[in-house]
């Protein structure tokens, strides 16, 4: 099946596809080796199961069990928060004869000290590829294009529970930390694949962290940086 031709999905195999609400290449990201009783255990090395067309350009998910830094392209999306999230975005595509993709894609509120909780903060649908539909607000939906992305990746199999994703949580920002290369550039999120109707030891989804290079965010924070020569000449005589 070509790439720009998505797999149509019937409404009632679309809702149990991802009523779940509870992830081109990919190379191993660069840091230093950590310990064996740090990594989860993959029982075995297994295929992911998709069921739906990934968006167009979009990297096939896994290799499970292992921390991946990842390049995604530009995609667009439509968008919703609250609790309801998956009816708004099905409605959004039923009334716009939209076809529904794999994944589904949720921003998290990651664990603090002052609260343990993992949250889930919005909800994507992603568009099969960026020329589709247009920009701008449906009802309680937002369509919106997002920008290439690389992240920081670690996929397993099983329920995206609370448990399993602060564990990938954690074994993320371990990894950022014993890599000075490269720093954390937004929330993380969750990339979901599979629904209730496959079995939970099948069910694949992936835990990323949006990663930049130490040195652009440096050169970034220096170009925000105020010039104070040039501040100097701005000011007053009688302020110097």
């Amino acid at each position: 099946m070509k790439a720009n031709a998505p797999m149509l999905v019937t409404t009632a195999a679309a809702v149990a596809l991802f009523v779940w609400i509870a992830p081109a290449s990919a190379e191993p990201a660069s840091a230093p080796d950590e310990p064996a009783a740090d990594r989860p255990t993959a029982p075995e090395p297994r295929p992911v199961y998709i069921e739906a067309d990934l968006p167009l350009g979009y990297p096939q998910p896994g290799p499970a069990y292992e921390v991946l830094l990842k390049v995604y392209p530009a995609y667009r999306a439509a968008r919703a928060d609250g609790g309801n999230a998956f009816r708004k975005l099905f409605n959004h595509i039923q009334r716009h004869d939209i076809a529904m993709t794999a994944p589904v894609e949720m921003t998290l509120d990651a664990p603090s000290e002052d609260d343990p909780r993992v949250a889930r903060m919005d909800m994507l649908f992603m568009y099969a590829n960026p020329d589709m539909g247009e920009l701008g607000t449906d009802v309680n939906v937002e369509v919106v294009d997002l920008p290439p992305i690389q992240v920081l990746s670690l996929g397993f199999f099983g329920n995206a529970d609370r448990s399993q994703i602060n564990e990938a949580l954690a074994m993320l920002e371990r990894h950022l930390e014993a890599d000075p290369e490269w720093v954390a550039a937004g929330p993380p999120r969750l990339l979901g694949y599979n629904s209730p109707m496959v079995p939970a030891r099948n069910r694949y989804s992936e835990v990323q962290i949006p990663v930049m290079p130490a040195e652009a965010e440096s050169e970034t924070a220096d170009s925000l940086a105020p010039d104070a020569s040039a501040q100097a000449e701005s000011e007053p005589p009688e302020a110097r």
